[in-house]
C-alpha cells in the first residue's frame, strides 16, 4: 500500500520485485505471528509516512496490532516513531499516533486477563522469561553470523546472495531513511539475541526485494547478467515450492495413514529415540510406530540414507514409498545425503 500510494515508476518496480520473489507468498500464506505482524506493520507504514490526524490514528491502531501479534515488532515500531519525531518534530501527530497504539496494547492486556485469569503485562513477562532469564536459549544458541549465511543457503543462492548484497547497498545509500532505520534496528537486536531462527527475520525477508530494486535503481546500473541469473533461480525455486509440500514428511504421513498396516516399525537409535507419527492430519484410524533393533516381518519406516542402504540390500524387504527418486540418491553432491531426511517405507516378509 505504501508503494502503490507513491504512484511512480520507481515504486511500481519495487512493488513488482516484492511480489516476484518466491518466498514472499510462501511466507505470507502461512499462518504465523511473523507474517501477520509484518503485514500489519507495512500497512500501518502506508499511513504513518503521511501527514494528517486520520493517518496518525490508523497507523497507531495497526502498529499496535502488529506489536500484539509479535512483541519483537516493538523494535521497528519504536525506531520508526523516534525517526519521525526527530526528523519532523510533529508532536501532535506523534502523540495522537502513540495514544492509539497504547490503546490497542491495553486492550491486549484486557484480553490476556480474560485468557490467563489474572492481570499480567505479557510483553514484559515474555521479555523477562526469554531474554533476562535466558529461557529461549534452552532451545539452542547460534553465533551472530548465523543470520548472515543461513538465509543465503536456505533462500537459494545466487538469488538470496543478491538480495543480501542489495539490502546492504540500500542501507548504505539511505542510511538515514525510514526503512533503513526500522530494518537495521530490527536486525541488530536479533543479532544480539542468542537463540536464532530463520523465521524471526520474516520482516527483513519481505523488505529485501524492495531494498534490492531500490539499490539497483539508485546505482543506475542494469546488471543484466545478475538479473537473468536471479530470475532463473527464482523460477526454479518457485516451481519446486509450488509442487512440493512445505514440510517434507507430509507425503509420508499421507501414505502411512492410507496404508493397511496399523503398526510401523522404525530402527531404534542408541539414545532410545525413533521416528514418531506426530501429525495426524491424514489419520483415519489409529496408526502407531514402534522401535525395532532388528529387521523381521512387518512394515518399516527409515529416515536416513544409512538405514536405506541396509534395507535395500535385504531380499525380503520391498520399498513401497520414497521421498526421493533412486537416481537422485546415487548423486551425493556436497554430501547432501548425510544431512537430509531420506524417508522410505518398506514391507518386509521376514
Amino acid at each position: 500500500l505504501y508503494l502503490i500510494s507513491l504512484r511512480d515508476v520507481k515504486s511500481v518496480i519495487s512493488f513488482a520485485s516484492i511480489s516476484w520473489v518466491w518466498f514472499v507468498p510462501f511466507l505470507l500464506v502461512r499462518t504465523s505471528s511473523e507474517a501477520m505482524s509484518t503485514s500489519l506493520f507495512l500497512i500501518g507504514a502506508s499511513f504513518f509516512l503521511k501527514d494528517g490526524k486520520k493517518n496518525s490514528i490508523f497507523s497507531g491502531l495497526l502498529w499496535g496490532m502488529s506489536f500484539l501479534c509479535r512483541f519483537q515488532m516493538g523494535i521497528p515500531i519504536l525506531a520508526g516513531n523516534l525517526w519521525k519525531l526527530i526528523r519532523e518534530r510533529k508532536w501532535k501527530e506523534s502523540i495522537l499516533h502513540s495514544t492509539f497504539l497504547i490503546i490497542v496494547i491495553l486492550l491486549g492486556v484486557v484480553v490476556d486477563r480474560w485468557g490467563y485469569g489474572e492481570w499480567t503485562f505479557t510483553p514484559f513477562a515474555y521479555l523477562k522469561y526469554n531474554i533476562f532469564e535466558s529461557r529461549a536459549s534452552e532451545f539452542g544458541t547460534s553465533p551472530f553470523w548465523f543470520y548472515f549465511y543461513a538465509p543465503i543457503v536456505k533462500g537459494g543462492p545466487p538469488l538470496a546472495l543478491l538480495l543480501g548484497l542489495g539490502s546492504i547497498l540500500y542501507w548504505k545509500q539511505n542510511i538515514k531513511g525510514f526503512w533503513s532505520i526500522v530494518s537495521l534496528s530490527f536486525l541488530l537486536i536479533h543479532l544480539v539475541i542468542p537463540h536464532k531462527e530463520l523465521r524471526f527475520l520474516t520482516f527483513l525477508y519481505i523488505l529485501a526485494p524492495y531494498f534490492l530494486s531500490q539499490a539497483v535503481i539508485g546505482t543506475g546500473r542494469g546488471q543484466k547478467g545478475l538479473w537473468k541469473l536471479a530470475i532463473l533461480t527464482n523460477i526454479i525455486i518457485s516451481f519446486k515450492t509450488l509442487f512440493t509440500p512445505a514440510h517434507a514428511p507430509i507425503n509420508l504421513y499421507r501414505f502411512v495413514y492410507a496404508d493397511n498396516a496399523a503398526v510401523y516399525l522404525t530402527p531404534g537409535q542408541e539414545n532410545g529415540q525413533y521416528f514418531k507419527l506426530t501429525m495426524p492430519f491424514y489419520e483415519g484410524r489409529r496408526v502407531v510406530t514402534m522401535p525395532s533393533n532388528s529387521v523381521g516381518k512387518g512394515s518399516y519406516i527409515t529416515t536416513t540414507y544409512k538405514e536405506y542402504q541396509v534395507f535395500s540390500k535385504s531380499h525380503s524387504c520391498r520399498n513401497t514409498f520414497s521421498n526421493y527418486p533412486e537416481w537422485i540418491l546415487e548423486k551425493n553432491i556436497f554430501r547432501w545425503r548425510e544431512r537430509s531426511a531420506i524417508l522410505h517405507v518398506w514391507n518386509c516378509e521376514g
